[in-house]
Order: structure tokens, then C-alpha cells, then sequence
């Protein structure tokens, strides 16, 4: 054979039927390892879930945690400030289990 001979001849040829059982071929090789892809997938799913949950859960607590701290806070020192002298030691007097000579005591710094 000549070198124009193999030029002309065509050395890629494929069974008869190639091409019509391809598809079909494809088709259950690719479903099988859908199959076993999926069941995985799907535990993955659900523990990438769970957690995702308990971080979103974890997240509003902190927020309203946060929330509510700030607002306790706020109003506290608002009360605060609002009282003048007598009133935040006549509130304070009320508050703690002390009596009136000892907490004079305590501010004077004179002992009992």
C-alpha cells in the first residue's frame, strides 16, 4: 500500500449497532450510580440539615438573649438616673437587708 492509499482510507470504524445501543448503555451505568450516590446524599442531606437548623436556632437565641440583656440594661440605668439622692438611698435601703445605722455607718466610714 501507498502513502495515498492510507490517506484515503478510513481507520476509525465502529460496530454495527454501536451508536443505537450507546444511549441505552449510558442510561443504566449512569443510574446505577445515581442510586448509590443518592442514598449517601441523602444522610449527608440530613445531617448538613440538622445542623444548619440548630445554628439558625442557636443564632435567635443569642440575638434575643442580646436583646433582652440590653433592654434590662437600659431601663436599669435609666432608673438610675432618674432618682435623685433620697430616693436612690431610700431605694437602696429597700432593696438590701440593712438597717439605716449601718448603712450611715458604711458611707461615713465610722465603725459601729
Amino acid at each position: 500500500m501507498n502513502l495515498e492509499e492510507y490517506k484515503k482510507r478510513n481507520c476509525f470504524t465502529t460496530p454495527d449497532g454501536y451508536f443505537e445501543q450507546l444511549a441505552s448503555e449510558i442510561e443504566h451505568a449512569t443510574s446505577k450510580n445515581v442510586a448509590a450516590r443518592s442514598k449517601t446524599r441523602s444522610l449527608t442531606q440530613r445531617v448538613v440539615g440538622i445542623m444548619s437548623y440548630a445554628a439558625m436556632i442557636a443564632i435567635v437565641a443569642i440575638v434575643a438573649t442580646s436583646i433582652i440583656f440590653n433592654s434590662r440594661n437600659n431601663n436599669l440605668t435609666a432608673t438610675i438616673e432618674e432618682l435623685d439622692d433620697s430616693e436612690f438611698i431610700d431605694n437602696m435601703l429597700s432593696s438590701y437587708p440593712i438597717d439605716e445605722y449601718t448603712f450611715y455607718c458604711y458611707l461615713t466610714g465610722t465603725e459601729q
